[in-house]
Protein backbone atom coordinates (compact mmCIF):
# COMPACT_ATOMS: atom_id res chain seq x y z
CA UNK A 1 0.00 0.00 0.00
CA UNK A 2 3.08 1.90 0.80
CA UNK A 3 4.56 1.62 -2.47
CA UNK A 4 1.10 2.45 -4.14
CA UNK A 5 -0.14 5.78 -2.87
CA UNK A 6 3.74 7.66 -1.81
CA UNK A 7 3.51 9.05 -5.45
CA UNK A 8 0.01 10.84 -4.13
CA UNK A 9 1.96 12.16 -1.31
CA UNK A 10 -0.17 9.70 1.22
CA UNK A 11 1.82 8.17 3.92
CA UNK A 12 0.74 5.04 5.14
CA UNK A 13 2.71 3.56 8.14
CA UNK A 14 3.32 -0.12 9.91
CA UNK A 15 3.94 0.52 13.57
CA UNK A 16 5.68 -2.43 15.40
CA UNK A 17 5.60 -0.76 18.71
CA UNK A 18 5.75 -4.20 21.35
CA UNK A 19 4.69 -4.31 24.92
CA UNK A 20 2.70 -0.83 25.33
CA UNK A 21 0.86 -0.14 28.07
CA UNK A 22 -2.64 -0.49 27.49
CA UNK A 23 -5.78 -1.81 28.59
CA UNK A 24 -5.87 -4.41 25.69
CA UNK A 25 -2.57 -6.45 28.53
CA UNK A 26 -4.94 -6.52 31.07
CA UNK A 27 -8.26 -8.28 28.89
CA UNK A 28 -5.56 -10.68 27.91
CA UNK A 29 -4.12 -11.66 31.26
CA UNK A 30 -1.10 -10.16 30.61
CA UNK A 31 0.72 -8.44 33.80
CA UNK A 32 2.58 -5.89 32.28
CA UNK A 33 4.53 -5.28 35.47
CA UNK A 34 6.25 -8.81 34.23
CA UNK A 35 7.71 -7.21 30.86
CA UNK A 36 10.46 -5.13 30.47
CA UNK A 37 10.90 -2.59 27.84
CA UNK A 38 6.94 -1.74 27.86
CA UNK A 39 6.08 1.54 26.04
CA UNK A 40 2.95 3.88 27.04
CA UNK A 41 1.07 4.34 24.29
CA UNK A 42 1.75 8.49 24.04
CA UNK A 43 5.76 7.45 23.37
CA UNK A 44 4.45 5.42 20.63
CA UNK A 45 2.32 7.88 19.00
CA UNK A 46 5.18 10.37 19.29
CA UNK A 47 7.36 7.92 17.58
CA UNK A 48 4.85 7.09 14.96
CA UNK A 49 4.47 10.69 14.11
CA UNK A 50 8.12 11.67 14.31
CA UNK A 51 8.95 9.20 11.79
CA UNK A 52 5.33 8.85 9.25
CA UNK A 53 8.05 10.09 6.20
CA UNK A 54 10.93 7.63 7.43
CA UNK A 55 9.05 4.61 5.12
CA UNK A 56 6.54 2.08 5.23
CA UNK A 57 7.83 0.47 8.80
CA UNK A 58 8.67 2.00 12.42
CA UNK A 59 9.76 -0.41 15.18
CA UNK A 60 9.26 1.82 18.07
CA UNK A 61 11.64 0.27 20.54
CA UNK A 62 15.40 -0.40 19.92
CA UNK A 63 14.86 -3.88 21.88
CA UNK A 64 12.31 -5.01 19.34
CA UNK A 65 14.53 -3.71 16.39
CA UNK A 66 16.89 -6.21 17.61
CA UNK A 67 14.61 -8.95 17.41
CA UNK A 68 12.84 -7.90 13.94
CA UNK A 69 16.33 -7.62 12.26
CA UNK A 70 17.01 -10.96 11.32
CA UNK A 71 13.74 -11.07 9.78
CA UNK A 72 13.84 -7.98 7.90
CA UNK A 73 16.93 -9.59 6.46
CA UNK A 74 14.63 -12.51 5.07
CA UNK A 75 12.63 -12.41 1.77
CA UNK A 76 9.24 -11.92 2.68
CA UNK A 77 7.80 -15.44 2.57
CA UNK A 78 10.14 -16.66 4.90
CA UNK A 79 10.14 -14.15 7.37
CA UNK A 80 6.40 -14.75 7.20
CA UNK A 81 6.68 -18.22 7.83
CA UNK A 82 8.97 -18.10 10.75
CA UNK A 83 6.77 -15.71 12.56
CA UNK A 84 3.82 -17.77 12.01
CA UNK A 85 5.69 -20.91 13.39
CA UNK A 86 6.64 -18.91 16.59
CA UNK A 87 3.08 -17.92 16.82
CA UNK A 88 1.87 -21.87 17.44
CA UNK A 89 1.34 -23.05 20.65
CA UNK A 90 4.38 -25.69 21.34
CA UNK A 91 3.40 -28.61 22.11
CA UNK A 92 4.65 -30.67 24.75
Amino acid sequence: MWAELVPDDIQVLTICPGATDTEAAALQGIDLRKLQNVMMPEEVVDLALAHLGDGPTCITSEHYRAQFEPLLALPRRSALMAMARSMKPQKS
